[in-house]
């Protein structure tokens, strides 16, 4: 229930129109994960699986979102 629910977390999460590359993203996602969902360890493990991804791929892909279009850096 609980992975349900940081899920559902990281679906709300808003996207910054300042991440343009997969180090900022990563950063965003970690932002949102202290700020909002600080009892909820297991968010930051979204952003930690997304970001060699991203890295390979371009796309920043969670259980929830699927965009592409960042630079690999």
């Amino acid at each position: 229930m609980k992975s349900l629910f940081i899920a559902l977390a990281l679906l709300a999460m808003p996207t910054s129109s300042f991440a343009m590359s997969c180090s900022a993203r990563h950063k965003v996602c970690l932002n949102v994960c202290d700020t909002q969902y600080a009892k909820r360890p297991g968010c930051t493990s979204y952003c930690a699986e997304a970001l060699p991804v991203c890295m390979s791929t371009g796309c920043w892909k969670t259980p929830q979102t699927n965009k592409c279009g960042y630079s690999k850096g």
